[in-house]
């Protein structure tokens, strides 16, 4: 009997990847054809998840990458300043969510891709909703219970 193969879990979404364009101010990101397979959600934070990306997509020899032209992307995309974008993703600014969405969009990802704008979604939907901040409340504390249980018996 054949049976379908499953999919890795870690690589159950496909994002278009990118290309170098070279254009007289400098490069721009472009997507291709190709699929290449990403991760559904990051963990890690924001400029450091954002880092690995480029780096793996755009990076030389030694994983440089050129920061510049994105910057001016997600500027272009938010309407921020360049050097305020620029300290954002140094994370020396406080992240907007716009920044984070841009940087997602430019990249072929799924808006809430990275961590931050998955916290910032859930802490909206909190505080629009008493009730939904009570559950979220209550599986946290069932979550933190299970973990103690889990330590203790180790």
């Amino acid at each position: 009997m054949y049976k379908e193969k499953q999919p890795d879990s870690l690589y159950n979404n496909l994002v278009i990847s990118y290309h170098r364009v070279r254009i007289p101010n400098g490069l721009v990101y472009t997507r291709s054809k190709e699929e290449m397979p990403v991760t559904q959600f990051s963990d890690r934070p924001f400029p450091q998840a954002l880092g690995e990306i480029l780096r793996s997509r755009f990076g030389d020899a030694m994983g440089r990458y050129p920061l510049a032209p994105f910057i001016a992307q997600v500027q272009e995309k938010t309407g921020l300043t360049y050097e305020y974008v620029r300290l954002m993703l140094r994370d020396q600014r406080n992240l907007r969510s716009d920044v984070i969405e841009a940087a997602a969009d430019i990249l072929g990802l799924d808006q809430f891709y990275f961590i931050e704008q998955r916290q910032m979604f859930v802490r909206m939907q909190m505080e629009q909703s008493p009730e939904l901040t009570n559950e979220l409340f209550e599986l946290v504390q069932e979550h933190l219970s299970k973990q103690e249980t889990a330590n203790a018996t180790k």
